[in-house]
């Protein structure tokens, strides 16, 4: 039985007016990326926006069983993400690669628990945390058979009475392929080792300030001896991974940190990075997923982990990037009850959990 949900005319009408206009010049000779640097920092919804306080209240009662099982996920005293209770006795679902330290979780009421990482799925970017705690408001997942549609409404919930975003459908669930990383340099192998011979301008190799000559000896934590060493070391990392190198510059060792790049955005690394990034941060991992559903809220990177609602409240899955502008993306909730078992049952336990076990990287 669906709940009548109904916007009123004034409501509907702010909701579908977009005022978001963006000039198609400068009109001057301003650098396009100095001009997008300053358009960047307009922000701030206005009364005929999506992300409005008085449309967001509209959306309060659809999001108010969701909002219950929502808690907030901090790392140093920083929300990093949102965190979606799915079991009572205190196991909850978030975005994995948000978390690099210590994490404490704190429900609506601003009460905190410590939480461990007893499950990860790489795949999917969810990490399970246990909290110390029982008698929590477990998420009911909507049924597979009837998922949301492309134009359907979503709510996100957070922890507030008010959806922390509101968003449409915009693409139906499908398989984002892992992107392949790259560090921006031509090798060729020689007695040293590994040497640079080339380094692409405006890549991660150039912004971390390599130069021909260098000799890679290693990437993080593998060793490498020729041009198809580091080649694999570095492909089996995400764009967006920061990675340390050891090279020998001039016979003397020294280390390089880069934060790999992508190879569709190869020698146009930062404007690319700043057109992406027009609507607000983005997060760190953002593809390399089984399968997503998209939508057009505007999340930020910390409003990621937590659960997205249709408008009859039921949960159709779990916010797990903010990828453009544009678009987001969620775990659909048959992936996660899918996989959700698995996890229980500690198919995917970790012990002792390091920041590369954490964040799923290699």
């Amino acid at each position: 039985m669906r709940r009548g949900f109904v916007l009123s005319g004034w409501l509907l009408a702010a909701v579908l007016i977009d005022l978001t206009m963006v000039p198609r010049t400068t009109g001057g000779d301003e650098p396009a990326a100095n001009f997008l640097r300053r358009l960047g920092r307009f922000h701030g919804p206005s009364i005929n926006s999506r992300s409005h306080e008085s449309v967001r209240s509209a959306f309060r009662e659809v999001v108010s069983a969701a909002s219950d099982s929502t808690f907030r996920v901090l790392v140093e005293g920083t929300q990093v993400a949102l965190g979606t209770v799915v079991r009572s006795d205190g196991l909850v679902l978030t975005k994995a690669s948000e978390l690099d330290g210590d994490v404490v979780c704190a429900d609506r009421t601003g009460k905190r628990w410590p939480a461990s990482v007893v499950g990860l799925s790489p795949d999917h970017d969810l990490a399970l945390l246990k909290l110390e705690t029982a008698n929590l408001s477990a998420v009911e997942w909507a049924a597979a058979e009837n998922p949301p549609q492309v134009g359907a409404w979503l709510a996100t919930a957070g922890s507030s009475a008010d959806p922390r975003a509101i968003g449409i459908v915009s693409a139906l669930p499908r398989r984002i392929a892992m992107p392949q990383a790259v560090l921006g340099i031509q090798l060729q192998a020689t007695r040293e080792g590994a040497e640079v011979v080339f380094v692409i301008g405006d890549s991660s190799a150039s912004q971390a300030r390599m130069q021909i000559g260098d000799i890679v000896v290693r990437v993080g934590a593998v060793e490498v001896n020729t041009p198809d060493e580091v080649s694999r070391a570095i492909q089996s990392h995400l764009p967006g991974d920061r990675v340390t190198l050891a090279v020998r510059r001039n016979g003397n060792p020294t280390t390089i940190t880069a934060t790999l790049g992508s190879r569709q955005h190869l020698g146009n690394q930062a404007q690319s990075e700043i057109m992406e990034s027009l609507g607000g941060p983005l997060s760190k991992r953002r593809a390399g997923f089984p399968s997503v559903l998209q939508h057009d809220t505007v999340l930020r990177p910390r409003d990621c982990g937590g659960p997205v609602v249709d408008l009859d409240g039921r949960v159709v899955g779990i916010n797990i990037a903010r990828v453009s502008r544009v678009a987001s993306y969620a775990i659909p909730s048959q992936e996660i009850t899918a996989v959700l078992p698995e996890l229980l049952r500690g198919k995917y336990a970790v012990p002792a959990a390091t920041i590369d076990q954490v964040t799923g990287r290699p």
